[in-house]
């Protein structure tokens, strides 16, 4: 991935031509969706080769928190990392699945 362009309403903010501010959000939710356990912010970034900051991910992040927001799975942060987990008005209902 080499560094060449900005993010739309980002500018300070450089990834590839080839990785989109779209894509970048579908792969971190793949991602987070499929992980056994928490992703740290680092470990998030070797997605991307560690080419984009900390911060940018973190927009990133609170970006895929809002869209998940109204829907009964939530993006929340823990001491470990990041992760997707079921809201808490939908616990009684997959307790029944137990």
């Amino acid at each position: 991935m080499s560094v060449q362009s900005t993010l739309p309403n980002q500018p300070d903010t450089q990834i590839s031509d080839s990785v989109t501010p779209e894509r970048i959000q579908k792969i971190l939710e793949a991602a987070l969706l499929t992980a056994q356990e928490p992703l740290s912010i680092n470990e998030l970034r070797k997605l991307f080769n560690n080419e984009l900051s900390t911060a940018v991910l973190s927009k990133f992040l609170h970006r895929i928190r809002e869209k998940w927001n109204d829907s009964g799975i939530e993006l929340v942060t823990v001491a470990s990392g990041w992760r997707f987990q079921s809201s808490i008005d939908m616990q009684p209902y997959l307790d029944r699945l137990t």
